[in-house]
């Protein structure tokens, strides 16, 4: 069942991973490193995709071949585009909802872990805390979020 507002903030987020996009091409544009358009457009592309299917989707083969792309390319664009690899997208994606649900939902840890694919709670809090720096329980607390 669907949270209100939950399909708004998919957009928001897309939205902001595009604008860290865009701000790292001006970056590089400044630094006198244009990219290729193509490298530009895989990885806008990649980044809807992920959109998408992030909650599902945890292997690399599946985006290249969405993208119609070898898994290689696809992380060496990520690389010299976004300055991380595609799974480190995936996961801080992950990572965002993660946080969004905490602070929003009455979800508990282990529900949100298995809504974004870990079927493993201890991973997915392992996970979190490399990501956020906290645990998953001491970040709802300081965001105010109820759960149990």
């Amino acid at each position: 069942m669907a949270e209100a507002g939950e399909g708004e903030t998919g957009v928001f987020l897309l939205a902001a991973l595009l604008a860290l996009f865009d701000a790292r091409v001006a970056q590089r544009a400044l630094r006198g490193r244009p990219e290729r358009g193509s490298d530009f457009q895989l990885v806008k592309q990649f980044l809807g995709v992920l959109d998408t299917h992030y909650p599902t989707e945890k292997k690399l083969d599946f985006y290249a071949q969405r993208l119609r792309v070898n898994p290689r390319r696809l992380t060496a664009v990520c690389r010299q585009v976004m300055g991380c690899t595609p799974a480190s997208l995936l996961e801080e994606r992950c990572m965002v909802e993660a946080r969004r649900c905490l602070a929003q939902s009455e979800l508990t840890v282990q529900e949100i872990a298995l809504r974004l694919g870990y079927e493993d709670q201890s991973y997915f809090t392992k996970v979190f805390r490399k990501r956020v720096q906290e645990t998953p329980g001491r970040f709802r607390a300081a965001w105010g979020g109820s759960g149990h």
